[in-house]
């Protein structure tokens, strides 16, 4: 559980003057209940405060705590581009090192400013830098950022760069650490429920964008991902397979399948997709009898937004959809209630092919 959107005095941030590094925000969001991670995005650009020394510091930085801790895990990445000039992406990687910009002398790799969906814009040269597992989250998206995204064909490029949408954000400028100013509640949820059904391949996240040194501590909701290990690598690879999910919720943990298949998976199989879910929350389980999952669907490409098939009460719900005709393509994915705190997965995209030949096992 953490949150890849936060600033320093490496940049904007610090407006407080008590993080005037990313070792003072790790350090705090240690201490913070239900964090494991905290990502520090800094802004890729001079008039932010950004720059290519800070960035390659914040590299050191991140590298030295990691070393003398153990069961936190401290992450860099960059938010790339202006609100004014098509909107903000954070940008990470598994060893991406250099700062994208276009600032003179402050950048490592080139890309354009505003220019996100060209053969240079900011989707092609992340996908560029695959090799290091490079990846995109859009944050506070709005519907004419990113060259008007939303509005314009699918891109594939652009799919193969972004794997999150924020679904809420915020505040920004916060000076909260009781755990009692969240953003405004999946503000944003549109915005992805529109990625879907255009057929983008995107999973949801909670953004806090901290401003001052209240990491963590302005509110419980997290980014949650299922990963095999805490650490950069087993982060960045969980994103780049979608398993995560945005919660209010700071240790309710999520299971969602499909044949057995996990949350984020694309696949083809045989016969009706049967779902399964289950929901453990340690600190309010006396909330889960009550809990409402709802399990919505849409079909990828249709540019009509998922409904919901079917909704359950409790912790846990098992599903078979019948209706999914052979030789089609749904995504499905979790809206969840628990008391007043709401939760939203990635999708799984299932394929049913009746003629799909299952392997067979010899013996003997």
């Amino acid at each position: 559980f953490g949150n890849f959107h936060a600033h320093t005095g490496y940049s904007d941030g610090s407006k407080d003057g008590n993080c005037p590094t990313p070792t003072e925000a790790f350090n705090f969001a240690k201490t913070a209940t239900g964090m494991n991670f905290l990502g520090v995005s800094e802004h890729n650009h001079v008039a932010a405060g950004g720059s290519l020394s800070t960035y390659q510091s914040g590299i050191t930085k991140v590298a030295e705590f990691n070393a003398a801790n153990n069961n936190f895990l401290a992450m860099i990445g960059m938010e790339w581009g202006t609100i004014s000039g098509g909107g903000h992406v954070l940008v990470y990687g598994d060893g991406l090192n250099e700062l994208m910009g276009w600032d003179p002398n402050e950048y490592s790799v080139y890309v354009p400013k505003s220019n996100y969906l060209s053969a240079n814009g900011l989707f092609k040269t992340i996908n560029d830098y695959s090799g290091n597992s490079g990846l995109a989250i859009l944050a506070h998206p709005n519907n004419s950022d990113y060259e008007s995204l939303t509005s314009v064909p699918y891109s594939a490029v652009a799919d193969d760069a972004i794997v999150g949408v924020a679904l809420e954000t915020g505040p920004a400028f916060s000076t909260n650490t009781t755990y009692s100013d969240p953003g405004s509640s999946m503000a944003f949820i549109s915005y992805y429920r529109k990625m879907l059904s255009l057929g983008y391949r995107v999973g949801p996240v909670i953004d806090h964008d901290n401003h001052n040194t209240t990491f963590g501590k302005t509110t419980y909701s997290r980014t949650a991902v299922i990963a095999t290990s805490l650490t950069r690598n087993g982060i960045i690879s969980a994103l780049r397979s979608m398993r995560f999910y945005a919660t209010q919720d700071y240790d309710a943990k999520v299971e969602f399948k499909i044949n057995g298949r996990m949350m984020g998976a694309e696949f083809t199989d045989r016969f009706a997709p049967a779902l399964y879910v289950n929901i453990t929350d340690a600190a309010h389980s006396g909330d889960l009898a009550t809990a409402t999952i709802k399990v919505m669907s849409g079909t990828p490409g249709s540019n009509s937004v998922a409904t919901q098939l079917v909704s359950a009460t409790g912790a846990s719900f098992s599903y078979v959809n019948s209706a999914q005709l052979n030789a089609t393509t749904t995504y499905y994915y979790l809206e969840i209630t628990i008391g007043t705190r709401r939760i939203v997965t990635a999708p799984i995209w299932y394929t049913r092919n009746d003629a799909t030949v299952l392997p067979v096992k010899l013996s003997g």
